[in-house]
């Protein structure tokens, strides 16, 4: 037995095999890989974070509900549950959904769907067999196989499917409970998980799918309102953001020159940003992301009912607009977008009973998706003055291109979120 401590759920105790399974190479890498895929000053305690740490959250709530009186199911179904807990970030690139996305773009690479290719050892191009970690020898596939698990259930679990799927990857999951009560936590928002522990104990899976009690549509509001604070800091904090359109700007600057490809999926967050300063197109922003200067930021705009995002996605329309901008301007400007979609307000569709084990239950769909666009303008010279002038110009031609003014609605500040009056109360 082994004893974790936790600052988010305290103390989990996990069994010989769950130890060996989180002590693989394969997971062993997520220690290399932040939660956050950035690490803004401003954001210190959360950037930390690493994805193994987050692994151990979703273990331990797996552990929970199959320690519960709800679960019905044998040995390896339990397994099968804790696996697809501890694998389901497994293939979850160096700085995480960031290079993900641009690796979807690039050839519709997902890291959910790789699974399988990682548990056989096939994952690089060639088909061949490789390692993952340090060099030491894949070790997943024999570990779930000694643990009577099926590394095809595991694989479709974490995809969604089977039994447990929407444990997994559903609306309302094992995964996102953790990552919204863990990142609350470093964010000062919140250290009470009471209402993560009654989501967690008001699953039902004595019913097939599995249901929820009638106690979940009080205690899912606790979890709405706090994931919506959450996505708040992270979205409108300007050094965040500001990280965020340096690395996109690095990483697809290397993803051009050929410096990166999808065989470096399997590294970790250093070992990617050392292979950046070593080549000439990437050496100098990789500097400034590790150590400054940062872009200045230009514009931050908040548009509301944005519709469709779709074309504002694609490189050739950054380009025209970053060109355009820059004759405007006279600077070198990076345009970023941040997409909303059920990011501040997510639509659940729950299947809820009276009680535990009731078969009568009834579908609730529960809240209305968001729908939104951040909309930012940086400089890359440090040294730029702004003035009010270019903050004009930028809005009249994001107008132009179909973000209407009329849209434009204010951004939550930090003394709102966290109810400060202003900046004395934190020194009275």
């Amino acid at each position: 037995m082994t004893v974790v401590i936790d600052p988010v759920w305290g103390i989990s105790t996990f069994d010989t095999w769950t130890t060996e399974l989180l002590s693989s190479p394969e997971i062993q890498r997520l220690k290399h890989v932040r939660l956050l895929n950035s690490a803004p000053e401003t954001l210190a305690s959360l950037g930390d974070v690493r994805r193994y740490t987050h692994t151990l959250g979703v273990v331990s709530l797996a552990i929970r509900i199959c320690s519960s009186d709800s679960f019905v199911g044998s040995k390896s179904d339990a397994r099968t549950l804790i696996a697809a807990a501890a694998l389901h970030d497994v293939c979850t690139p160096p700085f995480g959904h960031t290079l993900e996305y641009l690796f979807n773009r690039l050839s519709g690479w997902h890291h959910e769907e790789f699974v399988l290719s990682v548990l056989n050892g096939t994952y690089r191009p060639e088909g061949k067999y490789a390692q993952v970690f340090h060099g030491h020898r894949l070790s997943l596939k024999e570990l779930l196989r000694k643990g009577g698990v099926s590394e095809i259930a595991v694989a479709e679990t974490i995809g969604g499917g089977g039994r447990f799927g929407s444990l997994i990857a559903g609306g309302l999951d094992l995964d996102n409970i953790d990552n919204i009560f863990r990142m609350a936590h470093h964010l000062a928002l919140s250290k009470d998980v009471r209402a993560a522990y009654e989501l967690v104990d008001c699953i039902d899976l004595t019913t097939n799918p599995i249901s929820w009690t009638n106690t979940v549509l009080e205690t899912v509001d606790v979890w709405t309102s706090l994931r919506k604070r959450v996505y708040e800091v992270l979205a409108f904090d300007v050094a965040n953001l500001t990280y965020q359109a340096m690395l996109t700007d690095v990483l697809e600057i290397a993803i051009r020159e050929e410096i990166l490809g999808i065989e470096h999926w399997s590294w970790t967050d250093e070992m990617l940003l050392s292979r950046l300063e070593k080549y000439p197109p990437t050496a100098d922003l990789t500097q400034r992301l590790l150590s400054g200067p940062p872009y200045q930021p230009i514009f931050i705009g908040w548009y509301q009912s944005a519709g469709d995002t779709g074309r504002y996605m694609t490189d050739e329309f950054r380009v025209t607009l970053a060109n355009r901008l820059e004759k405007e301007l006279s600077v070198a400007v990076t345009p970023f977008f941040f997409y909303d979609r059920g990011m501040f307000e997510k639509q659940l569709t729950l299947k809820v009973s009276e009680s535990m084990g009731s078969n009568d239950t009834k579908i609730k769909i529960l809240g209305k998706a968001s729908s939104s666009i951040i909309a930012c303008v940086f400089a890359q010279k440090p040294s730029y003055k702004l003035t009010s002038a270019d903050v004009v110009c930028v809005r009249e031609v994001l107008n132009e291109i179909g973000l209407d003014r009329k849209l434009l609605i204010d951004k939550p500040t930090k003394a709102s979120i966290y109810g400060l009056p202003g900046q004395a109360k934190l020194f009275n």
